[in-house]
């Protein structure tokens, strides 16, 4: 920070709104900044509240000028006001709620894929992008107010969900970073809200007499966030500390309106809308409820949604809202009353997920909260006697009442509401007391680090247990660093290496360098931490002693270092953001697909897997014959191949990796050995070590065969691509992609130039099934390769292997990949239209084809239009072999291992169960 500066400023990021205060830094007063924006087409006025939302216009969509700013007088991108009255008026161009897609783990984060479901003609931006522009639009109104006092040179506190995880909290310090605020603080929001309570209450003290803990109850527009907060007394005086955090909940006010939103379909009687429509719908639903909640209501708020194209007028929506609508959706939807014993249900998030986000399957907080206590009394808090509401969800008087009512009923007293504070504008003023805290002018709430941290010591990571090593505890201060000496560490320099890491917001006692087995369900698994330690001349792999070190920034975001013990060398880890090792970049609690019952795990002893690394020797090393190794190592193991549990089939592919050469022997070697790798590293994931698996069979793609004109070594070639598809990168993935595009599309290959080979049938059929499981590539290189089989499947001339591959190319769940490469529904709509009408010359297969290109997913910007979907599921019923599948298609159902290995087209490994996103896929 260059300067002294000469101002707090508090930036309350919200998934709504955003707000700014600030005061002097010696203290006292906390004022509001009212921010400069558009609040009608050239016309700039300044108001408390920013709307966070980003609309991105059109050529023709306002007049040349009609966007200018004072400092800014060119500009086809808007935030706030305006951006908001634009997008509840023209569908498709408005990002919202860009918060909630940082925390967005199902998504490549820094991809440009909002608005979420827009029409490929509408310029897109990533969550990190839309929330750089927020507060680059904050940055330059204030430095346009205070040029003498720019905001990058004052002392800036950016407040962020306390269930933020330290991915998400680092993504939002990179949008500040690339808005022009290289340093500030971060704040949990539930602790502003107290800092402005408490800054606001010159006696809070006396409020606080008698009172035990306090609940902070925040409801935002895209979170719900539980903090409990001990009042400590001492004969110093009255303290505060946090003591507990709830983990993240992604459940707010954007999921009201969605629910106002189905009250005016259903009194409208219309069926579904498009994603952009829908948001539409939502954005005026917002507005609708902020009216009717206001100090002087209407007596009801009109609502209307256009139609498209012919169906303007006969396909547009309208209805009537009153104030009863919005009590009743809000408070029995979201609060009802519970006991205190209850749970949220999980599974099914029918009607929640929306435009892409993975909302908490159960909508009722009140079930949440009653969770969220029943961990956090396990202290010696006993129950909150003391309540502090924060957040625009509750606003409401009825909101608050019930909640109070029920907390009463749960503990037989009814906690004290600690009132008085501004709800809109308590985070960002407590942002600023929290920075006077810092200066120490006020009480510093106690507490450091929400969670603890662990590294993974363990490859199961299907287990009720995880083998852990605790590298943070659980009140960790911002700006400590502690040194990991109590073991031994060897790391592998020259190559990829990467770092299982997982969190826990309720586990205590666990110290630095502790080595603890922790049940699964009390850890959030968060992105892998990932680098390349380069040491040495040589560049080869070797092993380097090293140390840890953890430092909890004062930004209040974590690093994780390597500090070799021999050098000076010292490597931070990074979070991977496209994590390769299973469902894409899953940073919350995840649900595991139920195995069946029968389905047991083989124990294979030491001394047979010894016996099968001899085995693999003697063939690729040694004078064995190659073609009945699978046999040999079948009895050796003492199971078929498809028994083999998932730590086996690692172990042999390691082996495999050490022999690689061998494969180079014999066309009879070659095709054995690209079997066995290919089929003990599918599905690409499931194993720590897997991300560096899937590097070393990638050096090969390039090598390619040895022995080119064998048939069975191109098939066998081909197989392993397929099965290893999971594990590589979307950068390897689009290379794959370029290398097949055009040997199966002909048209596509370049005026005179040469295809590279020609393949015949067999490797065509085996081509096709690569390409469908590359699902990290974009969504228009899947609608090319789709549109290329539909016709052929259609009249019945294509393959099973091409059938599966459509089906693959354009479902609506991926099996691991992004959502946001999901080929567009409006392609798929007419494929299927096409296909009902067809007769099923290879039914099986074309019925599991439909049902996942047709699969309810709860996402308006991925689910067919229900016309579709409803002539699909019919045709599924008529087929005999397609009535099961039917039910994929009417209701969002969670995918079972059988339904995995069906979509995979293949077995998985004893003790690999994919994780689902949202109860569909595992984005």
């Amino acid at each position: 920070m260059s300067g002294t500066p000469r101002f707090v400023v508090g930036i309350d990021l919200g998934t709504t709104n955003t707000t700014v205060s600030w005061g002097r830094v010696s203290g006292g007063a906390v004022e509001s900044f009212p921010i400069p924006q558009l609040v009608g087409e050239g016309e700039v006025a300044s108001r408390p509240v920013l709307p966070s939302a980003l609309y991105l216009a059109g050529d023709k969509d306002v007049p040349d000028g009609a966007l200018a700013l004072p400092w800014e007088a060119d500009r086809r991108r808007v935030v706030g006001t305006l951006a908001r009255t634009l997008g509840a008026r023209l569908a498709g161009r408005m990002v919202v709620s860009a918060k909630s897609w940082l925390c967005h783990g199902g998504v490549d984060r820094d991809a440009a894929i909002l608005p979420w479901g827009a029409p490929d003609d509408v310029e897109k931006v990533s969550p990190v992008a839309a929330s750089t522009a927020v507060l680059a639009h904050v940055r330059a109104a204030w430095n346009d107010a205070h040029p003498d006092a720019p905001l990058e040179q004052q002392d800036v506190v950016l407040t962020v969900p306390a269930s933020f995880d330290e991915v998400a909290r680092e993504l939002t310090v990179r949008a500040a970073l690339e808005a022009g605020l290289p340093e500030l603080r971060l704040l949990e929001e539930p602790q502003a809200a107290i800092y402005a309570w408490i800054h606001a209450h010159d006696r809070w003290q006396e409020a606080l007499e008698g009172k035990r803990t306090i609940l902070v109850l925040d409801v935002g527009g895209g979170t719900t966030d539980f903090s409990t907060v001990a009042v400590r007394r001492t004969d110093e005086g009255v303290g505060l500390e946090r003591v507990s955090v709830g983990d993240h909940i992604l459940l707010g006010g954007d999921n009201m309106d969605l629910a106002l939103a189905t009250t005016v379909l259903k009194r409208a009687g219309s069926g579904s809308l498009d994603a952009a429509r829908w948001q539409q719908l939502s954005a005026l639903c917002r507005d609708a409820k902020e009216r009717l909640l206001g100090a002087t209501p209407p007596d009801k708020v009109p609502v209307s949604v256009a139609g498209r194209g012919r169906g303007v007028v006969a396909g547009a929506v309208r209805a009537d809202l009153v104030a009863e609508d919005v009590v009743d959706a809000v408070v029995e939807g979201f609060f009802p009353p519970v006991e205190a014993a209850a749970s949220p249900e999980r599974g099914n998030r029918a009607g929640l997920v929306e435009f892409g986000l993975p909302y908490a399957a159960d909508a009722a907080i009140t079930r949440h909260l009653a969770a969220f206590l029943r961990v956090a009394r396990e202290g010696d808090e006993g129950a909150p006697d003391a309540i502090l509401f924060n957040g625009g969800a509750v606003k409401p008087d009825a909101v608050r009442a019930r909640v109070l009512d029920v907390m009463e009923g749960w503990a037989g007293e009814r906690p004290v509401e600690l009132a008085g504070a501004d709800l809109d504008l308590a985070v960002s003023r407590g942002a600023v007391a929290y920075g006077f805290a810092r200066r120490g002018i006020g009480l510093r709430i106690a507490g450091g680090a929400p969670r603890s941290y662990y590294l993974s010591l363990s490859d199961d990571r299907a287990a009720d247990h995880h083998h852990v090593l605790c590298i943070a505890p659980r009140g960790m201060e911002e700006g400590e660093e502690i040194d990991v000496r109590e073991h031994d560490f060897v790391v592998t320099a020259n190559q990829p290496v990467r770092f299982g890491i997982y969190a826990s917001s309720t586990r205590t006692g666990d110290d630095a360098g502790a080595v603890v087995d922790v049940p699964a369900d009390s850890v959030v698994e968060l992105p892998e931490m990932s680098t390349v330690l380069r040491f040495g001349r040589s560049l080869a792999a070797r092993d380097v002693p090293v140390q840890l070190r953890v430092h909890l920034t004062e930004t209040g975001t974590l690093e994780v270092f390597c500090l070799s013990k021999s050098t000076e060398h010292r490597w931070r880890l990074g979070f991977d953001l496209r994590a390769r090792s299973g469902p894409e970049g899953a940073t919350g609690p995840r649900a595991d697909a139920e195995a069946p019952d029968d389905v047991q795990e083989l124990v294979v002893p030491e001394e047979a897997l010894l016996r099968a690394g001899e085995l693999l020797e003697g063939c690729f090393a040694g004078d064995d014959e190659p073609v009945t190794i699978t046999r040999r190592l079948e009895d050796a193991l003492g199971a078929g191949k498809d028994a083999w549990p998932l730590a086996c089939i690692r172990r042999l592919l390691d082996r495999l990796l050490d022999l690689e050469k061998g494969r180079q022997r014999t066309p009879d070697h070659e095709a054995r050995w690209l079997n066995l790798a290919g089929f003990c590293f599918r599905p690409g994931w499931g194993e720590e070590r897997d991300a560096w698996r899937a590097e070393q069979l990638w050096r090969l793609f390039d090598r390619g065969l040895a022995f080119a004109n064998a048939t069975q070594g191109r098939a066998e070639w081909w197989t392993m691509w397929k099965r290893a598809a999971g594990g590589l990168s979307r950068a390897q993935q689009q290379v794959v992609h370029q290398e097949t595009r055009p040997v199966l599309l002909p048209k596509t290959r370049k005026k005179g130039k040469p295809l590279r080979w020609k393949a015949g049938k067999q490797e065509l059929r085996e081509l096709w099934q690569v390409v469908a499981s590359l699902e990290r590539i974009d969504a228009s290189a899947k609608r090319e390769l789709a549109a290329a089989l539909v016709p052929r499947v259609a009249k019945g001339k294509a393959s099973d292997a091409e059938v599966w591959a459509l089906g693959r190319l354009a479902a609506r769940a991926p099996v691991y990949g992004p959502v946001n490469t999901v080929v567009e529904r409006e392609a798929v709509e007419p494929w299927l239209e096409k296909l009902v009408k067809r007769p099923w010359e290879r039914a099986p297969a074309v019925a599991l084809a439909v049902a996942q290109m047709a699969r309810k997913t709860g996402d308006p910007a991925r689910d067919v239009a229900a016309t579709v979907a409803a002539k699909v599921a019919e045709r599924l019923d008529a087929e005999s072999v397609g009535a099961s599948y039917a039910s994929w298609v009417r209701e969002v159902v969670p995918m079972d291992v059988s339904q995995q290995a069906l979509v995979l087209s293949e077995a998985l490994p004893t003790g690999l169960r994919i994780v689902s996103e949202t109860g569909t896929n595992a984005a």
